[in-house]
């Protein structure tokens, strides 16, 4: 004890660890196609066939305009039909149909549908935009 009565004193101070700043991902659109169908399937040569797409938003944002084809054969030159979608609310789908008639009969013919053709929309996952589809064509009901 000093003088005036005043002994000595330490203080200890602990600094807690900073936590971590959570990153955080920007939301994304996600556009998948959730089911294709031809009825009938297999489609008779000169006869309508419906082809339906049913087209999601798996992501966490809306998506901005795109378009959607289906082509009749993976080596057509163009999409046999096409619709250009506005938008599409996250979580949120749609059904798209057109009626096509083939020219001549296939043992074997590979069609496709594409989401976001134009490669317009930033997704989370842009691996999943087309799906194919082996079918084969009547040349007679």
């Amino acid at each position: 004890i000093n003088a005036d009565g005043q002994g000595p004193f330490w203080v200890k101070v602990v600094v807690a660890e900073p936590t971590a700043t959570p990153t955080t991902v920007p939301a994304e659109a996600d556009i998948i196609i959730t089911d294709y169908t031809l009825v009938p399937n297999p489609p008779t040569k000169n006869q309508d066939v419906t082809v339906n797409i049913s087209v999601y938003n798996n992501g966490d944002a809306a998506a901005g305009a795109f378009k959607v084809q289906w082509w009749a054969s993976v080596s057509a030159p163009s999409a046999a039909c096409e619709w250009d979608i506005a938008s599409m609310a996250a979580k949120g789908g749609l059904v798209k149909s057109c009626v096509y008639q083939y020219p001549s009969w296939y043992a074997k013919i590979t069609t496709k549908v594409i989401v976001d053709s134009g490669d317009t929309i930033s997704e989370s996952d842009e691996t999943n935009n087309s799906t194919e589809l082996e079918i084969s064509v009547n040349d007679s009901p």
